[in-house]
């Protein structure tokens, strides 16, 4: 059943609208205030009476109450204030966008939503129980056949939701059952294998049986090893080694010490040392070239220069009578000594300088690289005796023992081999020895493990095939436990709809009955639903009645539904020409109908070209 909302309805305040229809151009703008009671609303034809109501509809349920699609509109804006149990509720459609209050509800979808939880109805509803559109007031009667009636107070207050998810839960009911029957008959009865008496897992007797291989392999790969041969230990002293060590040390100091004095220089002349330092003096004072004369450096300098000007000198012209120059310049002597001759002199000043010629040194009679060799050669003397000395300091020769330090290496090579012959060979003994203390073999090991796998292979096959047995009976139980589940619920929600419909054609009955004999002045009395949806006035089925008794019977109807259905949220009803094809009688009754509702309806909205007196009249233009 839908949601009924607790607050009520009180009344449509303000409506504001704007639309432009792409069609034509033309446009529809208006701002309309309301007040309770009944509202007359008046204007020409095509003033844009009708969309007054069409837009307070679209303002509460959208795009759905449209007469025609959106698109239709180049713009359509509409704003709706209504007012709830003293609280007000602005609704705001503006193209795509729309809201409530701002943002209490933002988009389409959601003030849609918004609005039908508020009011606890939607549009159906509204249009059955709140609107009335030209020619539609007898639709109920007129239009709607019983079944179509009964189908429409299911749908407005959710039976055929029930009845749809009662024939969901009988077809899920009978899809269970088939599945149950399926199963049982696909189950098959299981034998359990027979367990051997002495039976031991696979998993042991392969173990043991991986060992067995194990030790046989073992057996197989030990080969018989023969030990090896240990050498003979040669009659020598290990002090031989130390006593070669000393010999070898002994041969090299003396081979050093012989290399030392073959490499110093002999002595072959018989000059002292004195005697050749005074022929190296003898030597340099050589080297240095002749003595100078003499001359002072300043008498040198004067000489030089006076060449230079002499080199210089032009042609001299003197006088006859007194022999003074007439041309050219007076020139100076001519220098003792030539050019090259003051050059050798200035050289022999700069090598003996800071020497004296010694006439007293003897003339070398050897050469400056033989009193080389010959004087490092007598510096080498000393160092000659130091060597011959310790030479000597030696004493005699040690004796050789490299034959007998051979003997003894060839020993400890081979001692080393026999050792390394050994280790294999105690590894032989300890794995025969560890071998032979191995288990016997364990007879009919193999046989055992054969009967222990094709054993466990019947059992795991039947445990696997028992699993499944087991889930099969536990789905069986399952579906039986769905099939019985799904028919209570149908059983259960046929009970609530047949228990929901004694209420509801009763209660619509007795509340459309009250607005009858109160439209009437007392003149009718009842409306009798019965189960069918078959409508009686007074035991007079409503078919037969006059046309002004079809109309008050239709809007007893019309807002006993609001009253029954909706809980009484709906206290306005809004009246659309519903008097276009009455005749004068019909339509006075009607009229004097709607007055009479003023107790029961908040506010009632007419539109209406003939003469109606309501407490507010509004012209459309």
């Amino acid at each position: 059943m839908r949601p009924r909302s607790n607050y009520e309805v009180r009344m449509i305040k303000k409506l504001t609208y704007l639309a432009t229809f792409n069609s034509t151009g033309r446009t529809l703008k208006n701002q309309l205030n309301f007040k309770p009671g009944i509202t007359v609303l008046r204007g020409e034809n095509e003033a844009g009476k009708s969309f007054v109501f069409e837009m307070i509809r679209y303002a509460l349920f959208g795009s759905a109450a449209l007469r025609s699609n959106r698109s239709d509109y180049d713009t359509l804006e509409v704003k709706l204030i209504l007012e709830i149990k003293g609280r007000d509720y602005t609704i705001i459609r503006k193209g795509n966008k729309a809201t409530v209050n701002i943002n209490e509800a933002v988009g389409a979808s959601s003030v849609n939503d918004f609005i039908v939880s508020l009011l606890g109805f939607n549009l159906e509803v509204f249009d059955i129980c709140a609107n009335a559109q030209q020619g539609e007031l007898d639709k109920l009667t007129k239009d709607m056949k019983p079944a179509q009636r009964r189908e429409m107070v299911d749908r407005v207050i959710g039976l055929d939701q029930f009845e749809e998810v009662e024939k969901e839960c009988r077809s899920e009911s009978n899809s269970f059952k088939k599945l149950a029957e399926t199963l049982s008959s696909q189950i098959i009865e299981l034998d359990e294998p027979e367990k051997p008496d002495d039976y031991e897992a696979s998993e042991t007797l392969r173990a043991r049986l991986d060992k067995e291989i194990h030790n046989e392999a073992l057996r197989s790969s030990l080969k018989p090893l023969q030990p090896p041969i240990c050498p003979d230990k040669p009659e020598v002293s290990l002090s031989v080694l130390r006593d070669n060590r000393l010999f070898e040390i002994d041969q090299a100091i003396r081979k050093d010490l012989k290399n030392r004095l073959s490499n110093l220089p002999e002595i072959h002349h018989p000059y002292s040392l004195k005697e050749l330092e005074l022929f190296a003096l003898s030597l340099a004072q050589k080297a240095r070239g002749n003595y100078p004369r003499g001359y002072t450096p300043k008498e040198l300098e004067s000489w030089y220069h006076a060449h230079i000007q002499l080199s210089k000198a032009g042609k001299i012209i003197k006088c006859d009578n007194c022999g003074s120059i007439v041309v050219g310049e007076e020139l100076p002597e001519l220098p003792p000594l030539s050019k090259e001759e003051i050059a050798d002199e200035r050289q022999a000043q700069a090598a003996w300088a800071g020497y004296n010629y010694d006439d007293s040194l003897p003339i070398s009679p050897l050469g400056l690289r033989e009193l080389k060799e010959a004087k490092a050669a007598l510096e080498a003397d000393s160092e000659r005796q130091v060597l011959l000395n310790q030479l000597n300091s030696l004493g005699p020769e040690l004796v050789d023992c490299s034959e007998d330090v051979a003997a003894l290496q060839k020993y400890q090579e081979s001692l080393i081999v026999y050792e390394t012959q050994l280790i294999p060979y105690e590894n032989y003994l300890e794995k025969k020895a560890e071998i032979d203390n191995l288990p016997a073999p364990e007879p009919l090991l193999r046989e055992k493990l054969d009967m222990a796998i094709r054993y466990e292979a019947l059992l795991g096959k039947y445990e696997a095939t028992l699993e499944f047995y087991v889930a099969q009976e536990l789905q069986i139980a399952e579906a039986e436990a769905a099939r019985d589940g799904y028919k209570r619920g149908s059983e259960a929600l046929k009970k609530i709809r047949s228990e929901i419909k004694q209420y509801i054609v009763p209660a619509l009955s007795k509340v459309s009955s009250g607005l009858l004999e109160e439209m009437t002045d007392g003149n009718r009395r009842n409306i009798i639903i019965d189960d069918d949806f078959e409508i009686y006035v007074d035991k007079q089925h409503v078919r037969t009645l006059s046309g002004s008794g079809v109309s008050v019977v239709n809007l007893a109807l019309r807002v006993a539904l609001g009253q029954v259905l909706t809980q009484s949220v709906i206290p306005f009803f809004l009246a659309d020409e519903i008097d276009a094809n009455m005749a004068e009688k019909r339509t006075k009754a009607t009229y004097e109908s709607l007055q009479k509702l003023k107790s029961r309806l908040k506010q009632i909205i007419v539109i209406t070209h003939k003469e109606f007196e309501g407490d507010e009249v509004i012209w459309l233009t």
